[in-house]
């Protein structure tokens, strides 16, 4: 028998099995809502995303030193 098919090495790891898959537990944790002061390098939350703030130089259309 073949024993180099990487299709059954990967489906014998398979680790979750329907005890471990508690619906109740997923819904905790999918809804929710993005903390930010949990992230202080973050500018802000929209739908739920981080967003980041961008440099100044970015926003004023110069790069630093003066070039385009």
């Amino acid at each position: 028998m073949k024993t180099d098919d990487a299709w059954k090495q990967r489906a014998d790891r398979v680790w979750l099995t329907q005890s471990a898959c508690d619906l109740e537990d997923f819904r905790r944790e999918v809804e929710r809502t993005t903390q930010i002061g949990d992230y202080p390098h973050a500018a802000g939350v929209e739908k739920k995303k981080l967003t980041a703030a961008q440099p100044a130089w970015q926003t004023s259309g110069q790069f630093p030193g003066g070039r385009f």
